[in-house]
C-alpha cells in the first residue's frame, strides 16, 4: 500500500483523539487475537517472527543508509515514503509483540507499564521494594 493510499483510508476512518487511540489500543489487542490463529499463537512461533519482523525494521533502515552515503543522523530528515515504510515494518513489530504479551498473559498497556517501572527502577527512581508508581 501507498502512502497516499493509506492516508486516505486514515483521514477517513481514523480519530487521533486520546479517547480515540485508547480505544484503538483496546480494539488492536482484540484484532490481534481474532487474526492469530494456528501456529501465530504459540510462543515458539511468534519470537521468531517478532525477530524476523525487526530483522525487515534493520533492513529497511540498512537500505536507507546505503542510499544516503551512510548518514541518517536526523531522523527528521528522513523521506515520508522512508518514514511511512518504517513504521509499516513497525506495525509488523508491535503485532508480534503484541501476540507474544496475549500468549504471557498480558495487555499491551500491562506490558508497558511493567517496562516503564522497570526502567525508572535502573535510574534510582525506586529506591525500595515498596515504592508505588505515581
Amino acid at each position: 500500500m501507498k502512502k497516499e493510499e493509506f492516508d486516505n483510508v486514515v483521514g477517513i476512518y481514523c480519530d487521533h483523539s486520546p479517547a480515540h487511540l485508547d480505544l484503538a489500543a483496546r480494539k488492536y489487542n482484540e484484532f490481534v487475537a481474532s487474526s492469530a490463529h494456528g501456529f501465530a499463537e504459540t510462543l515458539p512461533y511468534c519470537t521468531i517472527a517478532l525477530t524476523g519482523e525487526a530483522g525487515e525494521f534493520a533492513e529497511a533502515i540498512k537500505k536507507i543508509i546505503r542510499r544516503e552515503d551512510g548518514s541518517i543522523e536526523d531522523p527528521s530528515q528522513l523521506s515520508e515514503d522512508d518514514r511511512f515504510n518504517l513504521a509499516m515494518e513497525l506495525g509488523d513489530v508491535l503485532w508480534y509483540t503484541t501476540a507474544l504479551a496475549r500468549i504471557l498473559g498480558f495487555s499491551l498497556s500491562e506490558i508497558q507499564h511493567l517496562n516503564m517501572v522497570k526502567l525508572r527502577y535502573r535510574k534510582g527512581e525506586y529506591n525500595t521494594s515498596i515504592d508505588k508508581e505515581d
